[in-house]
């Protein structure tokens, strides 16, 4: 399984270790490395794949996921505010996935941490990341494509609490510890 997110801006992709997957309703414990001077947190729009292919058009995308969920990930960040990437990447339980729900016909509104973002054409997004990222690897049944939402979480301390819905339905929710 890969868990891979997804950055249409810059049209580049990251992968980020299995291990990082912390289940529903667990709490996540903040890693105490003395090379992290802080946490941040990122929400995203998580999709599962739920086919095996390579090389998938966008018009047959449809075919290749059917569920999706809220995600939060703890980023560790320096002293600028930048994420420590190498870190990111491989950090254990830092990825809470929240209840999958079959993905909207329509556009839908997410909230989390307080915020409300309307997410417009989030299947035509979802559609061409499988194509642009089927040309460079297979994606398997089980793969994570994690899709960024522009929500505000600031830094991350223990005590925190974070909630996320989709449409009203409450799919995440993640406690600091």
């Amino acid at each position: 399984m890969k868990i891979i997110t997804v950055n249409s801006a810059t049209d580049s992709f990251g992968l980020i270790a299995d291990s990082a997957i912390n289940l529903p309703g667990r709490p996540v414990f903040l890693p105490d490395i003395p090379e992290v001077p802080a946490w941040s947190a990122t929400f995203y729009l998580a999709v599962r794949i739920s086919r095996l292919g390579k090389t998938i058009r966008e018009k047959f995308a449809p075919r290749y996921f059917d569920r999706m969920s809220l995600a939060m990930r703890l980023l560790p960040v320096d002293t600028d505010g930048k994420a420590i990437e190498a870190i990111a990447a491989v950090s254990d339980f830092a990825l809470t996935l929240g209840e999958w729900t079959d993905i909207p016909a329509e556009d839908f509104s997410v909230t989390a941490n307080g915020h409300t973002l309307e997410v417009a054409g989030a299947g035509a997004l979802i559609c061409r990341s499988i194509e642009r990222l089927s040309r460079i690897a297979t994606l398997k049944i089980g793969d994570i494509l994690l899709l960024p939402l522009e929500i505000p979480a600031g830094e991350v301390s223990i005590g925190n609490s974070f909630e996320g819905s989709v449409g009203g339905e409450p799919l995440l929710n993640c406690r600091i510890r």
